[in-house]
């Protein structure tokens, strides 16, 4: 009986290791002022969807009573491993309105900020990548 065999065979993977030798630490050190950028980013579009006052607001923007939860966005914190970053704040009700409550709708102002900003944030880890990379 004939056997129809295939065989596959890879090249190049010592110059693939030479070439991502250091790799990841390279990639922690080019993304954190990415990282931090995006952070910027997200938190400024966060502070526009809060905005004018309550009563004159559209239902999905967060109206300014007091100014408070505009004002305590707290600025982006890029983590020890340079991968991840924080936006958010402290304030204790920012919850209700990114969340909403069972007695009153969702107001989301940090979801948006984040989705509205994907594409630059985006763009921003390519540079990380590229520049990790390139080594």
């Amino acid at each position: 009986m004939a056997q129809n065999l295939l065989d596959i065979k890879v090249f190049g993977t010592r110059d693939l290791e030479k070439t991502t030798e250091g790799f990841g630490k390279r990639l922690r050190k080019a993304e954190k002022p990415q990282l931090l950028q995006a952070g910027l980013l997200v938190g400024r579009e966060a502070q526009k969807r809060i905005v004018g006052k309550r009563a004159t607001n559209p239902p999905d923007l967060l109206g300014i009573v007091t100014g408070r939860l505009r004002s305590s966005l707290l600025p982006p914190k890029v983590s020890s491993d340079g991968l991840t970053v924080t936006v958010g704040t402290n304030v204790e009700y920012a919850r209700k309105h990114e969340f909403g409550t069972k007695g009153s709708i969702a107001r989301p102002f940090l979801l948006p900020a984040l989705v509205k900003s994907e594409s630059k944030i985006i763009e921003l880890v390519g540079r990380g990548v590229s520049a990790a990379l390139e080594g």
